[in-house]
């Protein structure tokens, strides 16, 4: 059992398999509620719903091997494929033993591209306003905290000894520009909950009001460029009313034990502007 407060040594396969005396909220199952429903946030619950299976792609293992060589200088959890592709019996056995063993399968290639994304991420951060931020601080900081009923947990992917910046390592197929990762990633996938829900637990676990969080974006191929994009008053505000909203649905669920889907309603559709001006333009056989 986790008590309240700030934990530097949890294995993260303890982590994500929920290890709080009952169901706690993290910012995954957070964004789940506010854009699906609970219940699918319940499907997705290791505790909830105990056939639960992650979902394993090839993308998520090379963001998850970047991870582990950047943030935490460990390849111990990493399994040579070898093989150029998952076509044959025995690459797929290997991988599979990986996946279940709890452990990152990599073709040799893959390998080299991380160990290169790695050297270039951490050449970047040298050159920006956090140079020297991986000597002063831990990597997969749990963070726990417990009000209305029920545990909140997040894990940091870094954390500063002065608990003064939390950065949050995202990579992505797409483009680490900033401005296009904003618009393309940041909003759609909703990481201004994790953004809030990280600084509001840091506060209530020992951390400074005046935290900043940083995400460190690269991209996984080459030039496997990155960017830093920080979470502006304004992120922490949309996250923060989208986080209050999924801690109400969630304690409703909790003490009623009912996980809704989507209401019941009749909800009429209205053709969009554009689906209009296009019937207008196309559509007028009288012409």
């Amino acid at each position: 059992m986790i008590l309240q407060g700030t934990h530097y040594d949890i294995d993260g396969s303890i982590y994500h398999a929920d290890p709080c005396p009952e169901p706690s909220l993290s910012a995954s199952i957070a964004k789940i509620i506010w854009q699906e429903s609970p219940a699918h946030a319940r499907e997705h619950h290791p505790r909830l719903n105990l056939d639960f299976v992650p979902v394993n792609k090839r993308q998520f293992d090379l963001g998850a091997a970047a991870h582990a060589v950047l943030l935490e200088g460990d390849e111990s959890n990493l399994v040579i494929v070898e093989a150029d592709n998952y076509r044959t019996k025995a690459a797929q056995e290997t991988r599979d033993a990986a996946y279940d063993s709890g452990l990152i399968p990599l073709f040799e290639s893959n390998l080299t591209d991380v160990r290169e994304m790695a050297r270039i991420a951490k050449n970047f951060i040298e050159e920006t306003e956090l140079a020297g931020i991986f000597e002063v601080g831990n990597s997969e900081v749990t963070l726990v905290e417990f009000s209305d009923g029920f545990g909140k947990r997040c894990r940091l992917d870094w954390l500063t000894n002065d608990r003064f910046i939390i950065l949050d390592y995202k990579t992505t197929g797409g483009s680490s520009k900033p401005e296009t990762w904003i618009r393309r990633m940041l909003f759609p996938l909703h990481y201004d909950i994790q953004a809030y829900l990280y600084l509001y637990l840091n506060g209530l676990t020992g951390g400074v009001k005046e935290a900043k969080f940083i995400w460190l974006v690269q991209e996984n191929e080459k030039p496997y460029a990155c960017s830093l994009v920080g979470a502006s008053p304004s992120v922490i505000e949309s996250g923060k009313k989208k986080f209050k909203y999924a801690v109400h649905k969630w304690k409703y669920c909790i003490e009623h034990d009912k996980w809704p889907a989507h209401d019941s309603r009749i909800h009429w559709a209205e053709s969009p502007s554009w689906n209009m001006a296009e019937v207008e333009e196309r559509g007028n056989c009288e012409k």
